[in-house]
């Protein structure tokens, strides 16, 4: 038995090959299928496992013999069944593959989209017709769309709206929670590059389009008026009054709070700005920016949408008017 890697189109394939006679594939030919993969490249894959690669790969189509079944890679690979013919179910459908050279062209013509880059072509390509179609760009992070081209096999595209009223909302909180929690696309204007109140998320195969839609538009509803209410509830106090509020927040067993690790910084920026070379007129400005630092931990919309550590402290020190050089520096601070 041995394992082998190769590259196929750039996309590098893993693979395991095991010579001579194998056991009796009666009583659970699947067990064995998924203890061969989990025995023979286990140890290969437990640091893709770590990041959820597995996720990627729901089933495996196996051909030994006379048999041809299916078995997960999930759940411990464990097996989805054993047909007595050459047959397997793709996913949910009943497609059959009738052998391991006619598997391209079967799943190819039950509409699932095998190589990636053309699952990122359609994916982009159906998502500007449909952004076009309200006048507007979609914005899709390279992050993200791969992160999405590899969540579905049948891609489709489908624009969703949302009430115009979520707007007053700032642009930051809005694409946060459409990117980072709801893997959407943001639709901007073409002349003005605002936000429109429309998203584009991707179905998965053969599926109702009104009815999807429908639902990510509840979903997304229902989180906008979430960061609606916690935003409304922190715009009514200065972002330097949230700084006592770190106390409540462990930074660590040893070393204290949250206010506790910042009264230490507080108390070394003037030092370190001379270190530095900093013209002395910025102390000032540095020990302000100092005491707000990490002041937006404490706030509710950040406790609920974590990712926005570090941007809502920018927005409420601009909305404060807190000069320029002060509220960049809380951003700045989360990217060293």
């Amino acid at each position: 038995m041995r394992t082998y890697e190769r590259d196929a189109d750039g996309d590098r394939l893993l693979g395991v090959k095991k010579f001579g006679a194998g056991p009796k594939l009666v009583r659970s030919p699947q067990d064995y299928c998924g203890g061969l993969i989990q025995d023979s490249i286990h140890t290969k894959l437990e640091v893709d496992v770590a990041r959820g690669w597995t996720d990627h790969l729901p089933w495996s189509h196996v051909e030994a013999g006379a048999r041809v079944w299916k078995t997960s890679l999930r759940a411990g690979l464990r097996g989805y069944g054993v047909c007595d013919r050459l047959t397997a179910v793709l996913a949910v459908s009943n497609v059959q593959v009738e052998t391991a050279e006619s598997y391209l062209q079967t799943v190819e013509k039950a509409g699932i989209v095998i190589d990636m880059q053309e699952r990122r072509a359609k994916i982009l390509d159906d998502s500007s017709t449909l952004a076009k179609g309200v006048d507007g760009d979609f914005i899709a992070p390279d992050s993200l769309l791969q992160e999405v081209v590899n969540l579905v096999e049948a891609p489709v595209p489908i624009l969703g709206r949302y009430d115009d009223s979520f707007l007053e909302l700032p642009k930051d909180v809005l694409t946060t929670v459409m990117q980072k929690h709801q893997r959407y696309f943001p639709v901007t204007s073409k002349s003005t590059g605002d936000l429109l109140p429309y998203f584009i998320t991707v179905a998965n195969g053969s599926i109702s389009e009104e009815v999807v839609r429908k639902g990510n538009e509840a979903v997304l509803r229902a989180r906008y008026e979430d960061a609606k209410f916690f935003y409304k509830m922190d715009t009514q106090k200065n972002l330097s009054e949230f700084r006592g509020l770190l106390k409540s927040i462990l930074f660590h067993e040893k070393l204290g709070t949250m206010l506790d690790k910042m009264a230490r910084v507080e108390n070394v920026v003037a030092e370190l700005t001379l270190v530095l070379g900093i013209n002395e007129g910025m102390i000032p400005l540095v020990k302000d920016a100092a005491a707000l630092a990490m002041s937006d931990l404490a706030t509710s919309i950040v406790m609920e949408f974590t990712s926005l550590a570090g941007i809502m402290a920018r927005h409420y020190a601009l909305r404060d008017g807190l000069p320029g050089e002060v509220h960049l520096l809380p951003t700045l601070k989360r990217e060293s």
